[in-house]
């Protein structure tokens, strides 16, 4: 099963539905059916203390669906990502029929390149009016290889959600999870809680602001906004919870998770001119992995993205469920990812402290590589296994210290747009992970 079915499951139940639903409805009642190979992600979308799950995964796939149209449910999911020519319409019929009057209808297609069984948009249109029902948003996923297709259906003809808002107004959902985790966390070991580095992170942004002396500046994950305030340019900040403590100037802050953010407002407002980005949004591996992809549309070829907390000192720190005050979660597993999928580019890690930062040049706007292979990654990286930081991680091979002179040439470069020069090349080449 695609991870992107489970992420876009879960932006259809936050966006139409939100938490509030598990109050509103009691026992919400979830039934979902899916044509395809390999476990479902999708029921951990949805809090089981507070809804009914069942799930049918029926291969080979048919048309000749049975469901027991003597229960009814709030919500029905139907995945289908075959190839096979299924007649849509007798399974619409069917699923509407166990379908609440108020209920949501999440439907999923794959667009394959070699066949033409996959509905178009106007004929799942065509074929809700036939059953009495209509399409209240549709979408393409654009990443991974399935070219999936969303369709978000319902009978009723209220344009109401459950909590009496509009269908399409914004609501809460635990699903947006802000760049940083509040709640008191008790402190694990000294040894586990340990940190390092040869000067604060805080220090080097001074220096890498002072030398790339960029036009612009991006940030994810501002939470305080103290890295923020490094920076002497026009700046955008993006964070759901931002928390300030200091005086930002120059500066616009979206109050937006980043998945939202690249979706709704960049396209609108950003363009492939961003001289620096930095990334400390949410510490899990897929989150991480996103918001480079996302950077990297606005990149251009002397652009720096880096990204924080990429050097867990304990592999406590790296557990994906938060259990130490200091936490870097799975971030570090992009130094294999990206040395596997894009090996065209160069990552340089320096030593800051808490956690060290990885610097990331040679991005390309048009290399779609993460984006393709999107679900496979992370299906390897962190279904098929989640491993511990390697010990390569945690003793930071390969890290340079941030007054490291070649670096520093280097960041001229960046600077006076020399990044492609002989000079600028084989520097890069001595500096970067191995």
């Amino acid at each position: 099963m695609n991870i992107t079915i489970k992420e876009n499951i879960g932006k259809a139940f936050s966006k139409f539905i939100g938490d509030d639903a598990y109050q509103i409805k009691n026992t919400l009642k979830i039934f979902e059916i899916i044509y395809d190979t390999g476990p479902s992600h999708i029921s951990s979308v949805f809090n089981k203390d507070f809804c009914t799950y069942e799930s049918v995964n029926i291969l080979p796939p048919s048309d000749e669906l049975i469901i027991n149209t003597k229960t009814t449910y709030d919500i029905i999911i139907f995945v289908n990502l075959t190839d096979k020519n299924i007649s849509l319409n007798k399974i619409f019929v069917q699923l509407l029929s166990a379908l609440n009057d108020d209920g949501y209808f999440f439907l999923v297609t794959g667009n394959h390149k070699n066949n033409n069984t996959s509905p178009t948009p106007s004929e799942i249109s065509n074929l809700s009016k036939l059953n009495h029902s209509r399409i209240v948003d549709h979408w393409f996923e654009k990443r991974g290889k399935d070219n999936e297709v969303y369709s978000i259906i319902r009978k009723t003809t209220n344009k109401n959600g459950w909590d009496g808002k509009p269908e399409l107004e914004l609501r809460h959902s635990l699903l947006d999870i802000p760049t940083h985790l509040s709640g008191p966390i008790s402190p694990a070991s000294e040894e586990e809680e340990k940190t390092r580095g040869k000067i604060p992170y805080l220090s080097f942004f001074d220096h890498i602001h002072k030398k790339i002396s960029p036009q612009n500046y991006l940030e994810i994950g501002i939470r305080h906004g103290r890295s923020l305030a490094q920076a002497k340019c026009p700046s955008i900040g993006i964070d759901p919870t931002p928390d300030i403590k200091v005086t930002l100037e120059n500066t616009i802050i979206y109050p937006n998770t980043s998945d939202d953010f690249f979706e709704n407002i960049a396209p609108n407002i950003l363009k492939n001119n961003r001289d620096l980005i930095f990334i400390d949004g949410m510490h899990l591996f897929e989150y991480a992995l996103r918001d480079f992809i996302n950077c990297e549309l606005y990149s251009h070829e002397s652009t720096l993205i880096i990204i924080d907390d990429i050097f867990p000192c304990h592999p406590r720190q790296a557990l994906r469920k938060r259990d130490s005050q200091v936490w870097t979660g799975d971030v570090w597993k992009l130094i294999p990812c990206l040395k596997h999928y894009r090996p065209d580019l160069a990552m340089i890690a320096v030593d800051t402290s808490p956690t060290g930062l990885l610097l990331i040049i040679n991005t390309s706007c048009e290399n779609q590589t993460l984006n393709y292979e999107y679900n496979e990654i992370i299906d390897n990286f962190i279904y098929k296994q989640d491993p511990e930081p390697p010990e390569s991680i945690i003793s930071r091979q390969g890290i340079i210290d941030p007054d490291n002179n070649s670096l520093n040439i280097l960041l001229n470069s960046i600077s006076n747009g020399s990044i492609k020069s002989d000079q600028a090349c084989k520097i890069i080449e001595e500096l970067k992970l191995k």
